[in-house]
Parts: structure tokens; C-alpha cells; sequence
């Protein structure tokens, strides 16, 4: 193989992995955000879990809980109203089960949660809370030592 045929694997590799740092950042990094919008809140399963607001100068509030939806906020800095059924142009008498057909109208966004570094060890038997050791008894004294 020749330097050129190197260089040219390399940059073919480097293209490959720009396209895909390119569709991840789209889909999961950072994203154009538009300002005085609303956003859905998707969690890994793709499960609705809340929603996003970016007012006027950038801040966003993040509002996961539904009676913090049914609120109105604002911006202490730019004064924006955070009125998300307003927004949503959900008339006053619509019936609650009405709501997600105006809510997703919204684009979505992605909220990755993170993980905990701990693994859960308590009830892997089916939901018996009785840990047992499953090794040789502990004395003590090392194996060597007696």
C-alpha cells in the first residue's frame, strides 16, 4: 500500500465519521434551538416526559411535572410568559384527554437522561429483599494464614 492510498483511506475514514458525528449531533447534541418556542420532551423510550421553553434570550425551563404545565411563568430577565396550553391554543373548556392532540403539534426533543453508575442489586430474584452470600464463609484470616 502506498502513502497516497493511506491518505486517501484516512480521509475517506474521516468523511465517515463526520457524517456520523454529523447525525448524531443532530439527533442527540446540539440543536438549533428557536427562541419563544415550546418543545416536547422525549426520554430514551421515546416517552413523552415534559416539556421545554427557550424565551427570548436563550434561558430554558424545563417543566417535567404536569402541574407545573398548567402554571403560567415568567421570565424574570426577558419577561416572556410561559403559558404552554396558550401557546398550544387549547381552548378553556377541552377536556384534559383532548390535550395530547394539541401537544404534539410541538417539535420534540430528546432527554437523555443519565445513567447511574450503580448497579442494582436488591431483589434480582423477583422482589425477595433476603440478600444471601453465595461464596465460601468469611473467617477472617486469609486461606494462607491458617
Amino acid at each position: 500500500m502506498g502513502l497516497l492510498s493511506k491518505i486517501k483511506d484516512a480521509f475517506n475514514q474521516n468523511v465517515a465519521d463526520s457524517a456520523e458525528l454529523a447525525a448524531y449531533r443532530q439527533m442527540h447534541g446540539v440543536q438549533t434551538r428557536l427562541l419563544r418556542q415550546w418543545y416536547r420532551l422525549l426520554n430514551e423510550a421515546n416517552n413523552h416526559v415534559g416539556f421545554e421553553y427557550t424565551c427570548t434570550h436563550g434561558t430554558t425551563y424545563t417543566l417535567l411535572s404536569i402541574t407545573d404545565w398548567m402554571r403560567v411563568y415568567k421570565c424574570p430577565t426577558c419577561g416572556d410568559e410561559l403559558d404552554l396550553l396558550k401557546f398550544c391554543n387549547i381552548p378553556k373548556d377541552t377536556p384534559t384527554a383532548d390535550w395530547p392532540a394539541y401537544f404534539a403539534k410541538l417539535p420534540a426533543k430528546p432527554r437523555i437522561t443519565k445513567r447511574s453508575p450503580y448497579v442494582d442489586t436488591w431483589g434480582g430474584d423477583g422482589g425477595s429483599d433476603t440478600v444471601q452470600w453465595a461464596g465460601a464463609p468469611q473467617t477472617g484470616i486469609p486461606a494462607g494464614m491458617k
